[in-house]
């Protein structure tokens, strides 16, 4: 008599919700999606400091979710009000750039030497 082999199941890959400030962020995130290939949501928030856990729960309404997703906060760290407020909102990974993504980009991919502000950078 053969055995017939049992089957495993659908295994259901967790989806990365990543809740950005600006469009950097976004295009670097985009980025990430398409180089490894993740199931990442974006979604941007331009509007500064103000996500709250009611924001994350109103933008995950009408997709589907599932217990592994997870979410994440990325925000530029040079705004400690900001930093607070982020703190706030519960069940996130916190990722800061400090002092924002683009100065960021600058020192990593640029022989940048000079001293230069954030806002100068943008």
């Amino acid at each position: 008599m053969s055995r017939r082999r049992k089957s495993k199941g659908k295994r259901i890959n967790p989806t990365y919700w990543v809740f950005c400030e600006g469009l950097t962020e976004k295009a670097y995130v985009s980025f990430l999606r398409s180089k490894y290939r993740l199931p990442i949501e974006i979604i941007p928030k331009v509007s500064g400091s103000n996500i709250t856990d009611t924001f994350i729960k109103k933008s995950k309404q009408g997709k589907p979710t599932h217990p592994k997703d997870k979410d994440f906060l990325l925000y530029d760290g040079d705004v400690s009000e900001t930093i607070e407020q982020l703190n706030k909102v519960k069940d996130v990974k916190l990722i800061l750039s400090t002092p924002s993504i683009e100065l960021w980009f600058l020192y990593h991919y640029k022989n940048q030497k000079a001293h230069i502000s954030t806002d100068e950078c943008i």
